[in-house]
C-alpha cells in the first residue's frame, strides 16, 4: 500500500523505456513478417502499422500520464529518457 502516494515504476525493463511493451509488440510484428520470408514485402505491413499506430499512442500515453502524475511524470521523464526503443527513441 501506498497511502496515497503515487509510484512509477523505474527497474527494470521499465526502467530502459517508458512504454517498453510497445517495443515487445513491435518486435513480434517484425518476427511474423521474417516467418513470411524477407521477399514478401506486403507482410511488412503489419511491423509497419505497429509502429505507426504505437509512436502516435505513444504521444498519448504520455499527454495522460503528464496530467494524472504532474511532477513526478517530468522526474520520470529524467530518469527514464528512452519513450520506445531503449538506448535510440
Amino acid at each position: 500500500m501506498t497511502d496515497g502516494k503515487k509510484l512509477l515504476l523505474v527497474n527494470g525493463w521499465w526502467g530502459k523505456s517508458r512504454h517498453i511493451n510497445y517495443f515487445g509488440e513491435i518486435l513480434m510484428a517484425c518476427a511474423v513478417a521474417l516467418v513470411a520470408g524477407p521477399n514478401v514485402l506486403w507482410v511488412w505491413l503489419y511491423p509497419l502499422y505497429y509502429v505507426a499506430f504505437l509512436f502516435a499512442r505513444q504521444a498519448d500515453d504520455d499527454k495522460i500520464c503528464k496530467a494524472k502524475y504532474g511532477e513526478l511524470w517530468d522526474k520520470y521523464m529524467a530518469k527514464v529518457k528512452y519513450r520506445i526503443i531503449p538506448y535510440i527513441w
